[in-house]
C-alpha cells in the first residue's frame, strides 16, 4: 500500500503537541505525511503537505486522508508525520494507521 495513491476512506484530524511553533505557520511552515523512507530520504522533498486546520506556539491541528488498509490487515506502521518551521524539519512521529471499521 501507498499513502499518497491509495484510495480514501475517511478524513480524520491529527493534533500535534509541542512548543516553538511560532504564532502561526508563516511562509516556511508546513506539515507533511508520508514513510518513514521517504522521511529518511529527504524530509523538506518528500511526503504531501497536510492542510491546516489550526496551528498555534503549542500545538497543530491538520487533515490528513487515511491512507488505504484493507480489513484482513493489522495494519500499517510505516506511516510519518512531521512539522517544517524556519527551514528546519523535527523528527518524525509514528502513526498507526488501523484498518477502517465503518460499514
Amino acid at each position: 500500500s501507498n499513502p499518497l495513491t491509495d484510495d480514501i476512506l475517511i478524513n480524520n484530524i491529527v493534533t500535534l503537541y509541542g512548543d516553538n511553533f511560532g504564532p502561526d505557520p508563516g511562509s516556511d511552515g508546513e506539515v507533511r505525511i508520508g514513510t518513514a523512507a521517504q522521511y529518511a530520504t529527504n524530509p523538506f522533498t518528500q511526503g504531501i503537505v497536510l492542510p491546516r486546520v489550526d496551528w498555534d506556539s503549542l500545538n497543530i491541528r491538520v487533515g490528513i486522508d487515511k491512507p488505504y488498509v484493507p480489513d484482513a490487515a493489522v495494519g500499517r506502521t510505516d506511516v510519518v508525520i512531521w512539522v517544517i518551521k524556519a527551514g528546519q524539519a523535527t523528527q518524525a512521529l509514528g502513526l498507526e494507521i488501523l484498518p477502517d471499521t465503518c460499514p
